[in-house]
Order: structure tokens, then C-alpha cells, then sequence
């Protein structure tokens, strides 16, 4: 239950860059809260000083080139890895590092409306799986948030849109941001909106983009000089590091530039390397060609046709790369992205009216949200009897871009071999695949049976996803 008289508050939680934001039911929209250095963009990039203090932002990135080996950039992608991450010889949990992220931009935010924040609605990738959202709940727990929901990346950029958006119209969010990708299809109503389908990719981003244009740099320095910097190698992280970070500028210079200088310093040795846009989208040609390949599954999950779209949003700092409104133009033809929404500040922003809607208001005209699952998930069930060679097979129970919150009733037999067992597990899963190696195991419980039963007799399992 939303906490009273605590502002609105949206977080995105990026990859590369993070950002907090409130909302104004005066204005009827939301503003992003700048940090301690009059930023409205924080780096999630976290230090962990000499002096164990954990600092985030830009001084983190700064610390990377100096100190590697203390630093952690990109921590949204081990969100939901039980792996510890190593900072200055001491272990964290994923959890913890993203704790710190989100302690500093409430921290600034407290500061900024001269309140205390308890509560927050923080964005996730649409396509994050379970542990990875659960991660994400954790750290905020952890950050001192005492009610946090979440909310899938592409479905707020569509709150910041739709605050304006006509009923009946169709438009398509195309995600791009420094780690991960989703793609989605919302539609507008008389109440509000309503998801259509999702589609995603949790490991597709700039980040991938700055390490492809990072080895292309490495290779034409070692072409000159023999050597370059090993990424594996932990000596040559301060190099390696510093090569990415050149890697990135370059990257956001062929935005606006068709040829851009990469300088690459290794070893006492420093090659200025020439990088042309046509070079770098060569380069990220397959990364870009899954996103279109994502794109138009989403709207077959949607049953949507390109010509019945009649608006698109491109969210996330990767979509400044030219080829990205190039490469949807090919399936889109007849439409040019709106640029009246901030590509970096439209997650946040959306993020800030749903946790408003959330306290069961409306914003602007706006007073619903229908959001659909992003994955399928099931259970696992044994294909014939207990000595069959056909053995578990997962069984989907809710399909992929199911409205929710939903239910599903199932009646499944116990095996004629386990007619002497006491007990049966029941083991919930996600994904599509029938076979159980390809898909997740998200929970398991165990069910008491009554003793001597016959075989064959009936368990009801009834399925919630709110």
C-alpha cells in the first residue's frame, strides 16, 4: 500500500546512467530532480573508497582509470547473479552496490524537496526475469525504501507519452538504453493505457556497443605498436578502462560526427585512432539487426500490423546512434520518432506519474494501466510414468504478454509409481520451452499427500501473477 503524504517519486535505474524524478499533479507532469552537482543524470558507477564509504556518480568514473579494481560500472547486469562482485578486496552482492545508487539519488532528491522519500517506483527492464526483478527489490530494501514497485522501462517512457497521447492510437516503444533493450506495443484508452506485448533483450546495449568499438580501437593500436591492452588481464584494467571510457566518448561523437578520433594510450605508447560512423555501425550491425528482429515479433505478439502504429518512442541513450530511426524507417515507413520526450529523462519521468496513479490518482486523464507478462511461465510435470524415458517436461500455464494480475486452474495426476509418496513439489517455472533446461526455476513448493492414496489421484494447482 502506497505510504500517505510522501511525494511521487519515479526511479530509473540504469545501466550507465540513473536518474530520479517527482511529479506534479499541478502541471499534470513530472520533473527530473537534479543531483548534488546540478545534474539531472547520475552515473551508476560506484567507488568504494580506501575508507570503505561507497561513493556514486561521476568521482566513481573518474576512479575507474585510477583505481579499477575499486570501481563497479554496469551493475544492472548482475542483478539476480548470486556471484559476488570484488571492490578493493572486500565482497559484495550485486544488491548492495545498486543500493548505494539508489541511496545517493534519494539522498539528493531529500535534499532538493526538503523531505524524506520512503517510497519509490523504480523501473526494470520489461524482459528482466524474476531473480533479477527480486534483485532489484532487495536493493531498494536495502537503499532504506520501505514500499518500492516496479515498473517496466517501456511501459513508463508510454506513461510520459500518454499523458497526451489520443484514445485508440497505437505506438511502439523501442528501448535502447546502456545495458539492455526491450521493445513494446501500448495502446490508449478512454482510462488510460494498456500493453499490448513485450519483447526484449536483458543483455543489448550501449555498454556492448562501447566494448565492440573498444576492441576495433585496441586492434588498430596493436596493428602500430605490437601490443594492447588485455581485458582479462587484471594488471591492465587502469588501461583497459581508460580505453573504454575513450570508447564511449567516441561512440556519442559519431552521433553527431561521421568521423571521430578515438586516442589510445598503452604502455607509454599513445595512437590517435580515426573511427568512422559507417565503421561503428558496421560494427554493431548484428546487435542493431536483433533489435529489428525483436521488433517485429512484438508487434506479431501484438497482433498489430507497422501501418496501425502511429507513434514512436525512442527511449535510452543508445538510440542517438543514426542507424537506430534508420533502421526502424525500414519497418515503419510512413513515421518519424517523436522528439518531443527526452530519450534519457522519459523512463524516470513515467516512473514518477505511476507511482502518483499508484496512490489512486489520476494523472491528467490518465487513470489506469493495464500491463501484460512479459515472459511465459509454468510448471514442471512428468511427461508419462516415473520410469518413462520422456521424464519433466515444463508445461506453460501463462503464455507471454498475458494481462495481469491473472489466474490459471490446472488439474494434474499423480504418477501410478508414486502411489506410496507423501509428498509432491511443484516446481514454477519461466519460459517457453518444453524441455526443463531450457527454462527457469523460479520457486518450488512442497504439497502433503495422504498416505496410501490411489493412484492416479488429482492435484488442482491454481496459478496468481499480480
Amino acid at each position: 500500500m502506497p505510504i500517505t503524504n510522501q511525494p511521487a517519486i519515479g526511479i530509473d535505474l540504469g545501466t550507465t546512467l540513473s536518474a530520479i524524478a517527482v511529479y506534479d499533479p499541478a502541471a499534470s507532469k513530472s520533473e527530473l530532480i537534479p543531483n548534488a552537482e546540478g545534474d539531472r543524470l547520475t552515473p551508476s558507477a560506484v567507488f568504494f573508497a580506501p575508507d570503505e564509504s561507497l561513493m556514486v556518480g561521476e568521482v566513481a568514473v573518474g576512479q575507474a582509470k585510477r583505481s579499477p579494481e575499486r570501481v563497479k560500472r554496469w551493475v544492472k547486469r548482475d542483478m539476480g547473479n548470486p556471484a559476488p562482485i570484488s571492490l578493493g578486496g572486500r565482497a559484495f552482492r550485486p544488491e548492495e552496490i545498486s543500493a548505494a545508487i539508489l541511496r545517493r539519488l534519494i539522498a539528493d532528491a531529500e535534499k532538493y524537496l526538503g523531505t524524506s522519500i520512503k517510497e519509490a517506483s523504480i523501473t526494470v527492464p520489461a524482459y528482466f526475469n524474476e531473480p533479477q526483478r527480486k534483485a532489484t527489490e532487495d536493493a531498494a530494501r536495502i537503499a532504506g525504501l520501505e514500499a518500492t514497485h516496479l515498473v517496466n522501462e517501456p511501459t513508463a517512457a508510454g506513461l510520459t507519452f500518454g499523458l497526451g497521447g489520443a484514445v485508440g492510437e497505437k505506438f511502439l516503444v523501442y528501448d535502447l538504453g546502456g545495458g539492455t533493450f526491450d521493445v513494446s506495443v501500448i495502446a490508449a484508452n478512454e482510462t488510460g493505457l494498456e500493453v499490448l506485448a513485450h519483447g526484449g533483450d536483458t543483455h543489448l546495449g550501449g555498454y556492448d556497443f562501447d566494448l565492440f568499438l573498444a576492441e576495433h580501437i585496441a586492434t588498430r593500436f596493436e596493428e602500430v605498436h605490437g601490443l594492447s591492452p588485455d581485458p582479462e588481464d587484471p594488471a591492465q584494467q587502469a588501461d583497459w578502462q581508460d580505453l573504454l571510457i575513450e570508447a564511449e566518448e567516441t561512440k556519442k561523437k559519431l552521433s553527431r560526427l561521421e568521423e571521430a578520433i578515438a586516442t589510445a594510450r598503452f604502455e607509454g605508447e599513445r595512437h590517435d585512432v580515426v573511427v568512422s560512423r559507417a565503421e561503428f555501425e558496421s560494427l554493431i550491425h548484428p546487435y542493431l539487426g536483433r533489435t529489428k528482429a525483436l521488433t517485429r515479433q512484438v508487434l506479431h505478439d501484438a497482433e498489430v500490423k507497422p501501418e496501425d502504429i502511429s507513434t514512436l518512442l525512442l527511449v535510452g541513450g543508445s538510440t542517438r546512434i543514426p542507424a537506430c530511426p534508420g533502421l526502424l524507417k525500414e519497418i515503419f515507413p510512413h513515421l518519424d520518432p517523436l522528439s518531443s520526450i527526452s530519450p534519457d529523462e522519459a523512463v524516470a519521468q513515467g516512473a514518477a506519474v505511476r507511482a502518483w496513479m499508484l496512490g489512486g490518482k489520476s494523472a491528467g486523464e490518465m487513470e489506469s494501466l493495464q500491463e501484460v507478462t512479459a515472459h511465459s511461465y509454468g510448471v514442471l510435470v512428468r511427461e508419462g510414468p516415473a520410469n518413462a524415458a520422456g521424464g519433466m517436461v515444463n508445461q506453460v500455464l501463462i503464455p507471454a504478454n498475458t494481462s495481469i494480475p491473472c489466474e490459471v486452474k490446472e488439474t494434474f495426476f499423480t504418477v501410478d509409481e508414486d502411489s506410496n509418496s507423501t509428498e509432491a513439489t511443484v516446481t514454477v517455472t519461466q519460459g517457453d520451452g518444453e524441455n526443463p533446461e531450457e527454462v527457469q526455476r523460479i520457486a518450488a513448493t512442497v504439497l502433503d499427500l495422504p498416505a496410501n492414496r490411489p493412484p492416479g489421484q488429482a492435484i488442482a494447482v491454481t496459478y496468481f501473477y499480480d
